[in-house]
């Protein structure tokens, strides 16, 4: 069966790239192999300030501007509602950052995200003596009901199996065969399980573990992001997220009780109403130093490409970087030096592609 273009892996990446080719009415066929990735458990958050230091993200209106249009266009195409407006609250800690706060808003392009004034919150289940700050803009994508979306609809698309990397082979007509598939494009997005792959082995993905709860919470609170030391947020079912850590070394892939612990005393440092933990999970996810997107063409194998690292801001930078793949590969248009996988050719391969 011949097909635009073979895909490795099922997560957030790998589902737009799925919609956008299909509602450009090419084929295509995924492998999926039904393993946990950090897609699953994603709040899919998007903001575009960096709340720490209050800065704004890389390409923050062009991504903010894509994200929107991607998402809104997948929600009109499948008739299923995906993006979720919400206001965003950072909780201020003491008066000094109050102070910082008030000055970073006046800057330009972060003062038309960031509300001026500082806010005073009145509810008994919420402690924000310092008041909080607002960022305008901001929201959630449910991801989860992307990936569930792309399996409903796509499914005699997906194969629900492991990709053997040793099955692929290249024939002298440019193109790839595996098993009765033939494609002139394959798209590996398979997130941290990239270090098994032979072509693209030598990507420094850095894999970090983060761990969410799931709460049902009982009494009344503004339906907003809530943001501190974690971030308390809605979702449309009712329930609540809260996370994330964010863990450099780790021994497995499990939850924990520490972080589990970590979480719920973040949590309580703003919310002090009751609640029951209805899940904890954890997944990996695929990081890279630069924090920005890996994609692009291997240098010696024409026709393979990375779609990897869309890390912790996945639901801003995902859309950003689908668009300059998929217009790579079938528009030919050059992608950024900043997220192109060449940045990171290990000299040998270089040297097999002159």
């Amino acid at each position: 069966m011949e097909v635009d273009a073979i895909i490795v892996g099922l997560g957030l990446g790998s589902a737009l790239v799925a919609c956008e080719m299909h509602r450009d009415s090419k084929r295509f066929v995924i492998f999926d192999n039904a393993q946990q990735s950090a897609s699953h458990i994603a709040a899919g958050v998007y903001n575009p300030v960096v709340l720490k230091r209050f800065n704004l993200i890389w390409e923050h209106y062009t991504q903010m501007r894509e994200m929107q249009d991607m998402f809104s266009s997948i929600e009109k195409f499948y008739n299923q509602k995906l993006l979720h407006s919400l206001a965003l609250y950072r909780i201020i800690h003491h008066e000094n950052e109050s102070k910082t706060w008030e000055i970073k808003a006046q800057q330009p392009g972060l003062n038309q995200y960031m509300q001026d004034d500082i806010l005073s919150v009145e509810n008994p289940f919420l402690n924000t003596p310092h008041g909080v700050g607002e960022v305008k803009g901001c929201g959630y994508v449910d991801i989860k009901m992307l990936l569930e979306l792309v399996k409903r609809h796509h499914a005699t698309s997906i194969r629900t199996e492991q990709f053997m990397h040793s099955k692929l082979q290249s024939t002298a007509d440019n193109t790839w065969r595996y098993d009765d598939l033939q494609a002139k494009h394959v798209i590996f997005a398979e997130g941290v399980q990239v270090k098994n792959n032979p072509y693209f082995s030598w990507v420094p993905i850095e894999p970090n573990k983060g761990e969410v709860l799931t709460l049902e919470i009982q009494e009344s609170i503004p339906g907003a992001i809530w943001k501190k030391k974690c971030f308390l947020m809605p979702r449309s079912s009712g329930e609540y997220y809260v996370g994330s850590t964010y863990q450099r070394e780790f021994d497995d892939d499990k939850p924990s009780i520490e972080n589990k612990e970590y979480l719920q005393n973040a949590l309580s440092e703003f919310f002090t109403g009751s609640y029951t933990i209805v899940k904890h999970q954890a997944a990996l996810r695929p990081t890279i130093r630069d924090r920005k997107p890996i994609i692009g063409e291997h240098p010696a194998h024409p026709g393979l490409y990375c779609l990897n690292g869309l890390g912790t801001r996945g639901t801003l930078n995902g859309p950003f970087a689908v668009n300059r793949l998929l217009k790579n590969i079938f528009q030919s248009e050059e992608i950024p030096a900043e997220m192109n996988v060449q940045r990171f050719y290990p000299p040998d391969i270089q040297k097999e592609s002159n």
